[in-house]
């Protein structure tokens, strides 16, 4: 022990959390609890706001209300007597909510320190990834320059039905206006997609109430529908 503090913060991305996932690390900060310690805690809030939470037990992860309902919010505190040894593990549903998922870890012991880092950062690893990001910038920059040429190409195609009859400055009308609108439908179709692969998903609790599992079915149907159109408008304007 000494005067100097170590400390680090993780921030955790693209992962699907499943409950033996949620498990392990619960089972890895309980197993630091010392008799004579300050506390350990777990708390799960549900898409209803109401929650449950246990106090020198992870039971609290193997009851039904976390396997049959829906969890916006898991977090895991473990403090050491004279809060010498500190964990704080917040994971967040990033369908129902943007914030980070954390790990925050920090100690005055340096064989400790360093130890619990190398294997929370262990399990973390070994979660299953998720399969698609989309982050903010590139779901708006994509949906502007896919927009730009649903709006040229549906100028062009009207021109081509029109056979001419649109003027330089009807055609760039045409394009501008098709081009914003087309903006905002690939925006929602990015919203979708990004709500299929979110951030963190929490891959536990009954199926029917996984909505990105939902929307992926969905997608797995519409997907090939839309590259068939595509197709169809570029074999019109051939």
């Amino acid at each position: 022990m000494g005067d100097i503090k170590y400390s680090k913060k993780i921030v955790i991305k693209r992962k699907i959390l499943k409950e033996d996932d949620i498990l392990r690390i619960a089972k890895l900060v309980h197993e630091q609890f010392q008799e004579g310690d300050y506390e350990e805690e777990y708390n799960i809030l549900f898409d209803d706001q109401s929650s449950i939470s246990s106090k020198n037990s992870i039971d609290v992860f193997r009851t039904d209300e976390f396997r049959r309902r829906r969890s916006e919010r898991i977090w895991l505190m473990y403090r050491s007597k004279g809060l010498n040894n500190q964990i704080e593990i917040k994971l967040y549903n990033s369908f129902l909510t943007l914030a980070d998922s954390t790990v925050e870890i920090s100690s005055r012991d340096k064989e400790w320190y360093h130890s619990i880092c190398n294997e929370i950062s262990t399990i973390i690893d070994e979660v299953e990834k998720q399969k698609i990001n989309i982050t903010l910038e590139v779901k708006y920059f994509s949906a502007t320059v896919i927009g730009i040429i649903e709006g040229l190409l549906l100028s062009f195609s009207l021109n081509k039905v029109f056979l001419g009859m649109l003027t330089d400055s009807q055609f760039a009308l045409v394009g501008s206006m098709s081009s914003v609108i087309f903006l905002w439908i690939n925006l929602y179709f990015l919203g979708l997609i990004e709500k299929a692969y979110p951030n963190i998903e929490f891959a536990f609790g009954p199926l029917y109430l996984n909505k990105s599992q939902k929307i992926r079915n969905s997608l797995g149907i519409f997907v090939p529908f839309l590259i068939d159109l595509v197709f169809f408008g570029l074999g019109f304007l051939g």
